[in-house]
């Protein structure tokens, strides 16, 4: 899912590897048994297990211990100032301010949604050099901590999500994973195992680090005073109003819908792929997330880069993947294949899918069979050929 941190310090932690992949396709040959799509099987067996273990008491747990200041205060106070910002925006501002300022949150939504989520967290499809650095220097925007700490927190959350070492865990409730995670002190398993995330790729890049070391700075620039100015100095808007509209109140209208993936998408909803897990499938925020709602599958095949079965609609990030692909600024896009979807819905999913959830394990069984028949067939056709171009050599040396 989607999500900010709340660290001030965006220093380097200690990593080894621990990313969502897809399938490896270097399976062991020998192993006839073996199907490609028994990979996912195999990950989801293990999460059972760990989900089947016993969960400590509550009074095991540590306590529940709450930031006041400035952590909950302040998030109080950026409350406020959000009311104020919708006050101001249908009452006491002007339309092109209007414009700039859902200009502004769908821009933002977008950069999260298509380069920290996606590209860099999943790396779920590869960018040239330039979108990439357009789309490290943008996530200032967002005021979601430096890129560093949010990919760090999303691969966490994807490893042990909805456990204690989930940082916003969404078995704790609805606020907690909405919000309250960002105002007490983090569980120690979120302390420890976040020291055992995968960061090697993200330290290799030095757009990344460069973020990472100048964010505070960067954040002044790109995130308040750029934007205040705009409206201020072009059409005249008043300068506390520009600077809610443009900046605060944007800011925290904008991380409360993309929170609603740890949320809402974490508790309400479907769960098609797999009946197991919490993250679950929800229309509305996919609309308000700009495709990030597809949740269950998303949860299910995270390296997929439409995070959402087909790129269902509304999905808004994935229409502007495939465009950047056409022009040739995006390739290497992954995606799921059918038969491991069907494989997956039917085995795993709650039955709630439009087209295979009311079959049966039968259907796998068929899927498998025309796989492996369309496999022999074109082994057979490749030995063949082989065959045909030994002959053929034959013929010409004795020619």
């Amino acid at each position: 899912m989607v999500e900010t941190a709340t660290e001030t310090s965006c220093k380097s932690r200690t990593s080894s590897p621990a990313m969502d992949e897809p399938p490896r396709k270097d399976m062991d040959p020998k192993n006839t048994n073996l199907q490609k799509d028994d990979y996912m099987d195999f990950e989801d067996d293990i999460n059972d297990l760990v989900r089947s273990m016993p969960i400590r008491r509550a009074e095991d747990r540590p306590q529940t211990e709450i930031v006041w200041i400035p952590n909950a205060l302040g998030f109080l106070a950026l409350y406020v100032a959000s009311l104020y910002t919708i006050y101001l925006f249908f009452f006491d501002s002007k339309w092109p301010t209007k414009a700039w300022m859902i200009l502004l949150m769908v821009f933002a939504g977008l950069v999260t949604t298509m380069g920290s989520h996606r590209l860099f967290t999943h790396r779920s499809y590869k960018a040239v050099p330039g979108l990439r650095a357009f789309l490290v220097f943008s996530q200032v925007l967002t005021a979601q901590n430096c890129l560093w700490v949010w990919v760090r927190d999303h691969r966490q959350h994807h490893k042990y999500s909805d456990t204690d070492a989930d940082p916003h865990n969404a078995s704790r409730g609805f606020f907690f994973s909405h919000v309250g995670w960002l105002m007490v002190r983090k569980h120690p398993d979120v302390i420890a195992k976040g020291k055992l995330v995968d960061m090697s790729d993200m330290n290799a890049d030095p757009l990344v680090m460069f973020q990472k070391k100048y964010y505070k700075s960067l954040f002044t620039l790109l995130a308040v005073i750029i934007p205040t100015a705009i409206p201020y100095y072009l059409w005249g808007e008043d300068l506390m109003t520009s600077f809610m509209m443009s900046s605060l109140g944007r800011i925290h209208i904008t991380n409360n819908l993309v929170w609603l993936v740890n949320s809402w998408a974490h508790i309400i909803g479907t769960r098609p792929y797999s009946g197991s897990i919490l993250p679950s499938e929800s229309f509305f925020v996919a609309v308000v997330a700009l495709g990030e709602g597809w949740h269950n599958f998303h949860h299910t095949f995270p390296w997929d880069y439409r995070t959402a079965e087909a790129g269902k609609w509304p999905n808004l990030t994935t229409t502007l993947i495939d465009f950047c692909a056409r022009r040739g600024w995006v390739h290497d896009r992954k995606a799921v294949t059918t038969e491991m979807l069907i494989n997956r819905v039917v085995k795993r999913g709650d039955h709630t899918h439009p087209l295979f959830g009311d079959k049966t394990e039968d259907i796998v069984d068929k899927v498998n069979e025309v796989k492996l028949a369309k496999e022999v067939t074109e082994q057979q056709v490749e030995e063949d050929m082989k065959l045909v171009g030994r002959l053929s050599g034959d013929a010409r040396s004795k020619a």
